[in-house]
């Protein structure tokens, strides 16, 4: 029962890491945008337990090229998550830019690198594609570590629809918008419309550990 209910655990969080979201083909950073924090190399958990019920770690390393972060999400001892993260300064603002890697090295036999989670208790089986696109979150640091602000996609849809938002994007079968503006007009929009609290969805608290 205890692994099952990690199984779950690690489906909540995929849920929830996803849905909070609004995916874009191209990132929101350009290299005159960077920014590097040595401060964020280390093991974080997420102190408000608000997109995951159980002990979770997020590793931060430097990425090869020193540009970036891969960071490593660890749920109940189970690693559910591989990402690329840069650290992007738009004026005085924070963000981070996350995309998808893989839990293991792509093969011939397995081109789309899917992350599969399977039990045998209960029937439970599950299966998530790594979506290959790019996702934003606002960063606010503080004396306790930093906050992550979750841009809403009801809130962009609702601006798409009313036209009063003009960017480039696409609408899927299931409704959900990509982004497929060039990366400075990403910029130019996070921008504008960071600071609307209405743009922002859910946040979760990060505490060093």
């Amino acid at each position: 029962m205890k692994n099952l209910n990690i199984k779950f655990s690690i489906i909540i969080a995929l849920i929830c890491f996803l849905s909070s979201c609004i995916p874009s083909i191209h990132p929101l950073y350009t290299d005159d945008t960077l920014a590097f924090k040595q401060d964020l190399l280390g093991a974080w958990t997420e102190s408000t337990q608000s997109w995951v019920d159980g002990e979770n770690e997020w590793k931060f390393e430097q990425s090869k090229n020193g540009k970036g972060y891969i960071v490593e999400v660890v749920v109940e001892g189970e690693l559910i998550k591989r990402m690329s993260v840069h650290l992007v300064k738009l004026g005085k603002e924070y963000y981070f830019d996350f995309f998808p890697l893989g839990l293991k090295k792509p093969t011939d036999e397995d081109p789309i690198n899917f992350v599969e989670i399977d039990s045998n208790e209960e029937g439970l089986f599950f299966l998530a594609p790594t979506f290959p696109a790019h996702t934003f979150a606002k960063v606010v640091f503080n004396e306790n570590g930093f906050d992550l602000l979750h841009f809403n996609p009801d809130w962009l849809k609702k601006k798409f629809k009313e036209k009063k938002i003009r960017l480039k994007h696409e609408i899927n079968q299931q409704g959900t918008i990509i982004l497929s503006a060039p990366s400075k007009d990403l910029q130019k929009f996070v921008e504008k419309y960071a600071s609307d609290p209405a743009m922002i969805e859910m946040k979760t608290s990060f505490a060093k550990l």
